[in-house]
């Protein structure tokens, strides 16, 4: 005998079931402290979760350097908010309960307790020290001047940084620690300053007063300043200087050798690099004799009083 279904029966569910969203893992309910993938599941009244994923799932803050609990020391670079698992059975007290658990939970990676000791390489010991060993506190700084330091690192230095009034001026990072900075066109007082930041984050500043005066010393002059001729065409060639504040240089061409540089015999301006060897092209030139004076300009201005050459077209 056959019996069919004309119609389905819908099944409908006890007011009783709740549908919730839990913790994948543990079944237990979310909170922004379980890293876990959620689940959606149906629970009987006496089965619905009351207890939060925070039982299982622990936060704390670590050193990326020593892999250990942070302290008040540790800089806020090597800080790491990490989320350990540790898994427990009903009854941790209970050996034969508690350790198959743990061990179930070793063998899936879901047990990962959080460290019990502290950073211990960040510690008072291991703190840099940084001194200004010149210019001298109180002095006056012209034009180009060299700042040196004395540092005292037990863990290495990162980089020294250099500052003016609070403004990042450069920065160094291997011994010996120095670094040329220029006045440029500013005068008054000014406060320098010196940072280090060690290999393991470990930061120690100072600073001196210096007093500025304007820049008012022209560049040193190019070198292996020569005319070639060939045809038509002199390519001239040279060696910037190697001032710290060279910026560029510019060339004058007369057939006069008396001549003075003005902007009327200006042929070119070619911005360059400190001891940057260079080269121009001064083409389509009728038959004669020229001759070239190349000048040399620091960044605020200063220039030097040129060096000359000469070239035959024919």
């Amino acid at each position: 005998m056959m019996i069919s279904f004309s119609k389905y029966v819908k099944f409908v569910v006890p007011k009783s079931i709740k549908k919730m969203t839990v913790d994948g893992l543990t079944g237990l309910l979310p909170t922004k402290n379980c890293p876990g993938q959620l689940r959606s599941d149906i629970f009987a009244p006496v089965n619905i979760p009351t207890d939060t994923c925070d039982k299982v799932y622990t936060t704390a803050t670590i050193d990326t350097i020593s892999k250990k609990l942070a302290t008040d020391l540790t800089p806020e670079e090597t800080k790491k908010v990490k989320t350990f698992i540790v898994l427990h059975s009903e009854f941790p007290d209970r050996p034969n309960w508690e350790n198959p658990v743990i061990g179930w939970a070793k063998a899936r990676g879901y047990f990962n307790p959080p460290p019990r000791e502290y950073d211990d390489i960040h510690v008072e010991k291991n703190k840099p020290s940084i001194t200004i060993t010149s210019p001298a506190n109180g002095s006056t700084a012209s034009g180009n001047f060299t700042v040196t330091v004395s540092v005292n690192a037990p863990k290495g230095v990162k980089m020294i940084t250099y500052y003016i009034d609070g403004e990042s001026v450069g920065a160094t990072t291997a011994s010996p620690f120095s670094i040329t900075l220029n006045t440029g066109s500013e005068a008054g007082e000014k406060t320098l300053t010196a940072t280090i930041l060690d290999k393991i984050y470990f930061t120690a500043t100072t600073s001196i007063a210096l007093t500025f005066s304007p820049d008012t010393q022209p560049p040193n002059e190019t070198t292996n300043f020569t005319a070639v001729t060939s045809e038509l065409i002199v390519t001239l060639s040279w060696t910037n200087p190697a001032d710290f504040d060279f910026d560029h240089i510019e060339i004058y061409r007369s057939t006069d050798s008396e001549f003075s540089p003005n902007e009327s015999n200006l042929i070119t301006t070619i911005i360059g690099t400190p001891n940057q060897i260079q080269s121009f092209i001064d083409q389509n030139l009728p038959a004669g004799t020229y001759y070239y004076i190349i000048r040399t300009f620091d960044k605020v201005g200063n220039f030097s009083a040129g060096v000359s050459s000469f070239a035959i077209v024919s």
